[in-house]
């Protein structure tokens, strides 16, 4: 594990919501992202032959660097900021991007290390817009991951205006994902990752939680999406994959 892994390792993600019964850092939930875009780029790519699979990978490891310098701040948080909050959090990316140019100059793979991080932060090309998509995604996987395990933290949002983690992303984050200009239709094909996710009895769920195990983590549930992203992270991970499905948060 290099110094930059390192440091994504201890951004910690969810961090309004403790207790956390599974502990989520930043550097886990890039791979399991890169894992999710390797099972949906050969789908996406049907659709969207031109997309650049290899630097949408990138995209996917560099995307939240900058919360090396700024720390994880959640899709609820940025919901509730004022346009003021807004531009503020806007210059802060930008500095950070700097800072960690500064850092870690160079290239990835044969693409500028300032190029990728501006481009994940701008979300303008098909390749951002796809893997924030999907960065989208893992968020809600994690999310639903909490509540079977029977968090009661995740019934409720971080302001009561918002809905709960779980149906924040599968509404809102899932409107601004139809919002995006070339990848909408991808939330039309049939695939348990992109379609439209079932009614999700959040409280129901936490009631009947229990603890996760190797053995629970192959169980299905009622909700399509958590059984498939459990496979894919499983299936694409392998044993690093179920150590990060396992992996408990450490006030436990």
């Amino acid at each position: 594990m290099d110094e930059r892994e390192k440091r994504l390792e201890q951004v910690k993600r969810w961090k309004y919501f403790n207790p956390l019964l599974y502990e989520y850092n930043v550097l886990d939930h890039t791979k399991k992202l890169v894992w999710l875009l390797e099972e949906l780029l050969p789908i996406i790519e049907k659709t969207h032959s031109s997309i650049d699979k290899k630097k949408t990978i990138l995209l996917a490891k560099i995307h939240d660097d900058i919360e090396i310098v700024i720390d994880d701040i959640t899709a609820a948080e940025k919901e509730q900021m004022t346009k003021e909050e807004k531009n503020q959090l806007e210059e802060n990316e930008k500095k950070a991007v700097e800072r960690l140019v500064k850092k870690y100059q160079g290239t990835m793979e044969g693409y500028s290390y300032r190029d990728l991080l501006k481009e994940a932060l701008e979300k303008k090309t098909k390749e951002a817009k796809i893997m924030n998509m999907v960065d989208k995604f893992d968020s809600f996987g994690e999310a639903l991951h909490e509540i079977h395990a029977g968090n009661k933290k995740f019934s409720k949002n971080i302001n009561n205006s918002l809905p709960d983690p779980v149906n924040f992303y599968k509404e809102i984050s899932r409107k601004k994902i139809k919002a995006m200009k070339g990848i909408e239709k991808l939330l039309q094909i049939n695939h348990p990752i992109l379609k439209e996710p079932e009614t999700i009895e959040v409280k129901k769920i936490i009631e009947q939680g229990k603890k996760h195990s190797r053995e629970s983590l192959k169980e299905e549930t009622t909700n399509e999406f958590y059984n498939h992203w459990k496979r894919v992270i499983i299936e694409r991970g392998g044993e690093e994959g179920i150590q990060i499905l396992l992996k408990k948060f450490n006030n436990e």
